[in-house]
């Protein structure tokens, strides 16, 4: 069984990681002037994107693997969180 406290510290940690209101909106700004420089539809199956920083010290950051289909058409990405 999972101590209770490490669930409460997991989650305290957690909400660190957490943007600001303010953080969200310039880096959605960011992602949306993107979509429209290289006229792309972003979408997910549930419609959400969820995101959170990174922990200080680490070195893992976001990576997309293309998914390419028989016709050699790229419709998606898979996100790969590299070390």
């Amino acid at each position: 069984m999972i101590d209770p406290n490490l669930i409460g510290e997991l989650q305290k940690d957690h909400q660190k990681l957490l943007l600001s209101k303010e953080e969200a909106a310039a880096f959605l700004g960011d992602l949306a002037a993107l979509c429209r420089q290289h006229h792309v539809l972003l979408r997910t199956s549930d419609g959400m994107i969820r995101f959170s920083k990174s922990f200080e010290k680490s070195d893992t950051r976001t990576t997309f693997k293309t998914l390419v289909d028989s016709g050699g058409r790229a419709p998606a990405a898979k996100i790969v969180m590299k070390d």
